[in-house]
């Protein structure tokens, strides 16, 4: 954003589904486009946390964040229709140039409607 940082993602993938991958410039095309339509490998859902935290010095440095500095921390599991995980991500976002949009659905049935309190792990 104004040529500054303003996240660092890592994407895991599973070599054994998309062997070769790394052969493709996924600053000119879709990670999530190469594994459908290459692979035959279409994500269908994920499961992401997201968090306030402390930035390491890396990524400060890394994000031209003065320590202490706030980042948001992005971890999510993104799987097929059947279950299988295909990426696991890694981010942290600078807090300051986050903002955090939700779209509410209120008509939704009872299954499609819940908010779930997951525990807090605090790293030691």
């Amino acid at each position: 954003m104004d040529d500054e940082p303003t996240a660092i993602e890592r994407s895991y993938l599973p070599h054994a589904l998309c062997p070769g991958i790394l052969q493709y410039d996924f600053s000119v095309k879709s990670l999530y486009e190469t594994l459908s339509t290459v692979y035959d490998k279409r994500p269908d859902h994920a499961e992401q946390v997201i968090e306030a935290s402390l930035a390491t010095p890396e990524v400060s440095e890394l994000l031209g964040l003065t320590p202490p500095a706030v980042v948001f921390v992005f971890r999510r599991e993104t799987r097929m229709a059947s279950g299988q995980v295909v990426e696991y991500v890694d981010s942290e976002v600078r807090a300051d140039r986050f903002r955090f949009y939700t779209n509410l659905r209120l008509f939704s049935t009872p299954e499609e409607f819940t908010f779930r309190r997951l525990p807090l792990t605090v790293a030691s």
